[in-house]
């Protein structure tokens, strides 16, 4: 989680001002809180292998008012299924694949998953790769769901907002916007009123 406060605003020696103009400030912080949460999309999605709309479902932003002058980028959400980090095989069949499953997880780290195999829901036609957790191997054709299959999930949009390399970038990104949108939004009431 991402907090952007009027102490940030400290740090950019506009803390009078801030003071002075209290709606300017909220303004200010929930723009900033809204892209930061638009760049922390971009550095999730140029070193994980998701898509845009897997990440913005998992991320929100909570916005400042004049009387809370704080506003958060929120990231949450259950881990992904390995199924969504482009599989190959990506399509159930037999022969079953003799090495697994690999999925990239990472852009350009290809990771072989051993033991596991892709499956279609014969209910939902949902596709996910399953490992076995016991010994039994057959009856296959019987596939899920079982007791003795499992989906495999990878990390989640929140671990992955979490990463050192991704919250440093975002710091960087606050501290250098956050005085340019708030002397914008200082400009702005001071016409309008």
């Amino acid at each position: 989680m991402i907090t952007v406060t009027t102490t940030d605003l400290a740090s950019a020696h506009l803390a009078d001002l801030a003071a002075a103009y209290p709606k300017a400030a909220a303004s200010a912080l929930t723009k900033m809180a809204n892209q930061t949460k638009t760049k922390a999309s971009s550095q999730i999605r140029s070193r994980f292998n998701l898509k845009a709309r897997d990440v913005g479902q998992n991320m929100s932003v909570v916005n400042a008012t004049w009387t809370k002058p704080e506003s958060q980028v929120r990231a949450s959400g259950k881990m992904i299924p390995l199924y969504e980090f482009s599989p190959v095989p990506d399509e159930p069949g037999r022969p079953l694949p003799t090495s697994g499953v690999s999925v990239m997880i990472v852009k350009g780290q290809r990771k072989v998953l051993r033991g596991a195999f892709i499956v279609r829901y014969k209910i939902s036609g949902h596709k996910a790769v399953v490992e076995r957790l016991g010994k039994t191997r057959f009856p296959i054709g019987s596939l899920l769901p079982t007791p003795s299959y499992r989906e495999m999930k990878g990390m989640s949009v929140q671990q992955m907002f979490g990463t050192k390399t991704v919250l440093a970038s975002l710091k960087a990104f606050v501290d250098e916007k956050l005085r340019d949108i708030f002397l914008h939004e200082i400009e702005y009431f001071q016409t309008k009123s």
